[in-house]
């Protein structure tokens, strides 16, 4: 009965038109030279004409032919009209001829839900497909591809679960038709599966076919690459070889669309300073040796080049990306936009803005696509670009400055590209990694529309630039406009409440064990706002609440989410380390390290900010002997760090040496880092170590070289030259260092620095001086000041001092009642003891 049923379809079909490849534009002259078509002959001529138009999508000429058919013509030619229209994008045109339509049969009913599915009116094609079989009317093979592509295409639109129900009923009723067995009909199945990720049953159906055509396999690879299956998407592809397919375009672009997926999830390696993805990239050029032995229209295929493009730039070689687009004849906008994009992720913001130019002087027009990928490349190169301070807030001027003439370009192009919302959104990110936060709130401020994405990068934009209030004020006014927040969004506010923490802790001293309480209460709420949205098991989210309960000093609440994390098997490296280091910042080292150990037995490979933190707890420790195993694994893993990464790590090795007193290890890391990569850090870390072991002439000699190549000292540096001074009773030499420090980096003077002034002073005997220097001071002396003129002032019995210090002590501590009595028992009476 199908088999009779489908051959009555075929004759049908062929009585009905003839290919609009094979038909000439004769026809349609033939058809306006008739004076009416009431006498026209052939309907087939008819329906030709309209096919043709159809097929070139020459809405005047159907039009015409439309006017002179009148309207006394029969179910061909209305269904003719139908599909002409709905190819021309005229669905209105096509649903009224559709409508007047009195003895309708399958095939004009397919013509019209092919229309509303392909016109992006899916629900209309649907509502259609109902209507259809009310009427009386069984669905055939194309009804049910026209309808499954419809279910498909409306997986990202609406409801999901509503979408995935409406998919499995007519599933059921193909199955039940004997239509699940039809090639094109299972393709449509598996494509619309694979878009509601289900993809147990487009397998299902996959398997069910004796021989699959190669669109078939194709969706079926497509479908596990976009799920993120890409090692079984690549299996498939290997399979579908080995049986002797001809590939064909859309399968190679599904294949490399699986090693982009692998490079995603792939741990990169460094080499020659760039992270490449070795095992996506091998796999990767596997596929591209087959596409070159191909024929040459897979080779031209731009879906093709592109996705090449793609993919080597994602894994790591621009090299080979950009070779592939040399070679290339004819450059279109997807393309210059994959490798321009493709150079800002990778690092080489110079290069994708080179590219960005190239296009613009090529005179191809870019699209928003193309400008999210160059103020990306602006926001790359921010990253690497040391801020400057401008009206006291820094700034990344240089990046800057290239950002804003991108800004300039977009606003010259007019509206549409300019008020994009992706390409809106990245310039709100690009002016706040840049440092410009008034510029990203303008952006944000006159966008007609955001998004939930929007607002997210508009708060994580103030924490970057340490207006975290102000990051949980706009988190509030989200949700007072209606927007839900997301994943993302949630991290964001987390991430404002850890810094918001890191300043109360500066404020408090930096005390880490003291609960800085305003910040730990905004975070448990926006804890249990995100538990209720069902956010908690998010790796992203679950890290920053580690993350943030460590930085507020609530270790017990850190490790309740991490061992929750670790007992769902959701626990992630950053997780991790974010653990070990909020106990190694308590205090806790012992606890860090054998946190440190679990994770290595876990099979977990450490990354910089790891290291920084078991070093910090072997510093803390002064465990020399761990720090040193630690060291060596730091070694079998450089070739897994940036340039960056390693600089950060080193100078926590210098800080570790330094603290155990082990200035030849400590000596040696440093001499290690390149003269031009040395950083602030690096220098006052071994000037500290030096200062430390009391070693004032190597302290004086780094400080001296660190200033000539131009390296800017800090308050941190300045206190370790101060104390080297200090250890060694070198008056002059600290008096020189102290005054230019006043005078040339006056931003960077504290009471430690003055405290340290005054000990050195009232040590020598200089108490006049060391007073003197007290009077100067900008904020209010401590206890710690005065105690120490008090000390020196018994030392060289200097009573006046020593009555200036006690009465200033008096104000601010009882006890020191008890040490000037100790001070000064059996002198003079005149001795302030009483």
């Amino acid at each position: 009965m199908l088999a009779r049923r489908r051959s009555f379809e075929v004759k049908r079909l062929k009585n009905l038109s003839t290919s609009a490849a094979f038909v000439s534009n004769e026809a349609v002259f033939k058809q306006r030279k008739c004076d009416t078509f009431g006498a026209r002959g052939d309907d087939r001529q008819v329906v030709a004409a309209l096919k043709a138009c159809s097929g070139s999508r020459d809405l005047e000429k159907g039009k015409e032919i439309h006017r002179r058919l009148g309207s006394n013509f029969g179910v061909f030619i209305s269904t003719a009209l139908v599909d002409m229209y709905s190819k021309c994008g005229c669905m209105a045109e096509a649903r009224q001829v559709f409508d007047s339509i009195h003895r309708r049969d399958v095939v004009s009913w397919n013509a019209i839900i092919t229309g509303y599915a392909h016109g992006g009116a899916a629900g209309s094609a649907l509502e259609l497909y109902l209507l259809m079989q009310q009427d009386g009317f069984v669905p055939n093979g194309r009804t049910f591809v026209a309808t499954l592509s419809a279910c498909a295409s409306l997986a990202a639109k609406e409801d999901r679960k509503q979408v995935v129900a409406r998919g499995f009923s007519i599933h059921s009723q193909v199955a039940k038709t004997g239509y699940e067995e039809d090639v094109f009909v299972a393709s449509t199945l598996v494509d619309m599966h694979t878009k509601f990720g289900l993809m147990d049953v487009a397998r299902r159906v996959f398997d069910s076919i004796q021989s699959p055509t190669v669109v078939l396999w194709t969706a079926m690879i497509m479908g596990y690459a976009q799920n993120g299956e890409s090692d079984i998407a690549l299996e498939l592809f290997a399979a579908m070889q080995e049986q002797g397919y001809r590939l064909d375009s859309r399968t190679f672009v599904a294949a490399l669309i699986a090693c982009t997926g692998l490079a995603s999830r792939e741990d990169g390696k460094q080499v020659d300073g760039k992270l490449v993805k070795a095992e996506a990239l091998r796999k990767g050029r596997s596929i591209h040796s087959l596409l070159q032995m191909s024929d040459n229209s897979q080779k031209l295929n731009a879906f093709v080049r592109n996705s090449l493009v793609d993919m080597l730039a994602k894994c790591g070689s621009m090299l080979e990306a950009r070779a592939v687009f040399e070679q290339t004849s004819h450059h279109d906008v997807v393309l210059w936009n994959s490798i321009i994009h493709g150079y800002a992720q990778s690092g080489d913001g110079e290069q994708a803005l080179e590219m960005f130019s190239r296009m613009l002087d090529r005179g191809v027009d870019p699209d928003a696509r193309t400008f999210v990928a160059a103020i990306g490349a602006c926001s790359s190169l921010a990253s690497a670009e040391e801020a400057e301070k401008v009206n006291g807030k820094l700034v990344k001027v240089v990046s800057l400055g290239k950002g804003r003439a991108i800004h300039l370009q977009l606003k010259n192009l007019g509206r549409k590209v300019a008020t994009d919302i992706y390409v809106e959104n990245s310039l709100v990110d690009m002016y706040a990694k840049c440092g410009s936060l008034a510029e990203a709130r303008e952006v944000f401020e006159e966008m007609q529309q955001r998004n939930v994405v929007s607002w997210t990068t508009m708060i994580l934009g103030c924490v970057q630039n340490g207006e975290s209030d102000a990051a949980l004020e706009l988190f509030t006014a989200m949700q007072e406009e209606g927007l839900t927040p997301q994943a993302r969004t949630y991290v964001a506010a987390l991430n404002a409440c850890s810094s918001l923490a890191a300043q109360e802790g500066r404020e408090l001293g930096g005390d880490a064990r003291v609960l800085k309480l305003k910040s730990l209460e905004r975070g448990r709420l926006i804890h249990l706002e995100l538990r209720n949205k069902g956010h908690e098991p998010d790796v992203f989210v679950a890290n920053s609440l580690v993350d943030m309960y460590a930085n507020c000093g609530s270790i017990a609440e850190a490790r309740s989410v991490f061992d929750r994390s670790v007992m769902l098997g959701s626990s992630s490296l950053a997780m991790w380390t974010s653990m070990i280091l909020g106990y190694a910042e308590l205090g806790e080292n012992s606890t860090a390290l054998e946190l440190f150990e679990s994770m290595i037995q876990q099979q977990l490979h450490p990354e910089s900010r790891t290291f920084v933190a078991v070093i910090k707890a072997c510093g803390n420790l002064a465990d020399f002997e761990r720090g040193r195993r630690v060291h060596e694994q730091i070694r079998s893993r450089r070739g897994y760090m940036d340039q960056q990464s390693e600089l950060v790590v080193a100078n926590s090795l210098i800080t570790l040496y330094g603290k155990c007193g082990c200035m030849e290890e400590a000596r040696a890391v440093f001499d290690a880092i390149p003269v031009k990569r040395r950083d602030l850090v690096a220098w006052s870390a071994i000037i500290s170590g030096y200062s430390q072991q009391g070693d004032a002439c190597q302290v004086f000699d780094l400080f001296e070289r660190m200033q000539h190549e131009k390296i800017r000292p800090d308050g941190v540096t300045f206190l370790s030259v101060l104390s080297a001074c200090n250890h060694t009773g070198l008056v002059d030499q600290a008096r020189k260092y102290f005054h230019a420090l006043l005078e040339d980096y006056r931003e960077y003077a504290t009471i430690q620095h003055y405290s340290c002034m005054v000990d050195l002073l009232g040590r020598a005997n200089h108490l006049e001086e060391a007073l003197a220097v007290v009077k100067s001071m900008p904020m209010e002396p401590d206890s710690t000041i005065w105690t120490s003129i008090l000390a020196s002032s018994r030392k060289w019995e200097n009573v006046e001092a020593g009555r200036a210090a006690f009465e200033r002590i008096q104000e601010k501590d009882g006890a020191a009642f008890v040490l000037l009595a100790n001070s000064y028992a059996g002198r003079s009476s005149n001795s302030p003891s009483r």
